[in-house]
């Protein structure tokens, strides 16, 4: 055990996983967790960093193809489980909307959608219960989750999206020990639990994003066809929120230094989707197109000082990602995430110290973290599986 204890000091992906996993869950434990019992806190912390270096470094043979996490009953109870929770305990936390509670994320979604189904522009509408609130989501992503927000099963969208992320991993393997494996870790977050049942769309934002790397990386030179839809899909994917049209530059430069030219023209259909979809919404009414108000809400977050550090640590990191990315999948996995979390970071820091004073219990920013934490899991678990040819 001290072993244990000691190489994880050691281990930055230790480090990773409880700054993924557990960092945005202290808001659901200060949330939860009476003030009396405050100091589970830290011991529930220490158990969970133990845990992650025992997973990492010592349960080699529960990833073994005989080994108890790589079967296949185990992956199907682990998915029924996540849809049958979120079943039931969805529309119990979305009741908190009647007391002017809970996420507006999912009702903002819910009522663009089905706005857009109608053929009415998504940004005219009143969130019901929340009508002071503007729509954040761009029109890509209302678009391309109609089939959740505007059909009665938005419960899906979460679970939708993570499955997509654990078939991908038994495609990489040839088996489910890995999938199992990125389960029990977003099980073993609170804030994981927390945003998928109260209807938050964060999760499923990062791992589209994440699936879009891996198709740009997977089809570059094998099918020109699919690598222009997932072009397109990333496009849609960046209006997600207006920040994000930048993963569109970030994802071609994790590209640039291999690919070249592929690498121009797979970012600049990308950006010319996004724009364009931007353009049609915005033009239908400009005076009330809702997504910019992202921009102007973060803004507010920072002092001059703090947004001059936010900048030159991104440039930093975009340098650091340029200079060191190499033609392997977990390479990019790990240097996407990077570029992804520093602004979230910011971001993140700036709503719990400008507007929640420190007071973890209403940190809302602690819930920008989970768009980093699939592409952070899936670099976790190409680590692990020394899949050299991707």
């Amino acid at each position: 055990m001290i072993r244990c204890i000691i190489d994880s000091l050691k281990d930055y992906r230790v480090w990773g996983m409880m700054f993924m996993l557990q960092l945005p869950s202290l808001r659901c434990l200060y949330k939860y967790i009476p003030d009396n019992f405050a100091w589970v806190i830290p011991l529930y912390l220490i158990f969970n960093f133990i845990m992650y270096s025992f997973v990492l470094n010592y349960m080699t043979s529960a990833r073994t193809k005989n080994g108890f996490l790589s079967r296949k009953s185990l992956f199907v109870l682990f998915i029924l489980l996540i849809f049958i929770i979120n079943f039931f305990v969805y529309p119990q936390a979305d009741k908190l909307k009647y007391q002017g509670r809970g996420s507006d994320q999912d009702d903002s979604l819910i009522a663009a959608s089905s706005a857009l189904v109608k053929g009415e522009n998504p940004y005219l509408i009143k969130i019901p219960y929340y009508p002071s609130n503007p729509i954040s989501p761009g029109p890509g992503w209302i678009s391309l989750n109609i089939p959740f927000a505007a059909t009665g099963f938005y419960f899906l969208l979460t679970p939708f999206y993570l499955l997509l992320l654990t078939l991908l991993l038994k495609k990489l393997t040839e088996g489910f020990y890995l999938s199992n494996l990125f389960i029990l870790l977003c099980m073993s977050s609170f804030a994981f639990w927390e945003t998928m049942v109260v209807g938050s769309d964060m999760f499923a934002v990062g791992a589209l994003l994440t699936l879009c790397v891996y198709l740009f990386h997977v089809y570059l030179y094998k099918n020109i066809f699919l690598l222009f839809i997932s072009a397109i899909l990333l496009g849609f994917a960046a209006t997600s929120r207006i920040i994000f049209i930048y993963c569109i530059g970030l994802i071609g430069l994790l590209f640039w230094r291999k690919y070249g030219l592929r690498s121009i023209i797979y970012s600049t259909i990308s950006l010319v989707t996004a724009l364009l979809l931007h353009a049609i919404f915005y033009f239908w009414n400009p005076n009330k197109y809702s997504v910019f108000h992202v921009v102007a809400k973060n803004s507010m977050l920072f002092s001059p000082a703090f947004k001059l550090l936010g900048l030159f640590s991104i440039l930093g990191v975009l340098f650091f990602t340029y200079r060191n990315t190499i033609d392997r999948l977990g390479s990019r996995m790990f240097f996407f995430w990077l570029c992804l979390v520093v602004p979230l970071i910011f971001a993140s820091m700036g709503d719990l110290i400008t507007l929640r004073k420190f007071d973890f219990s209403i940190w809302e920013g602690a819930n920008y973290l989970i768009v980093a934490l699939p592409v952070f899991l899936i670099f976790i678990c190409i680590n692990l599986s020394n899949y050299e040819k991707v």
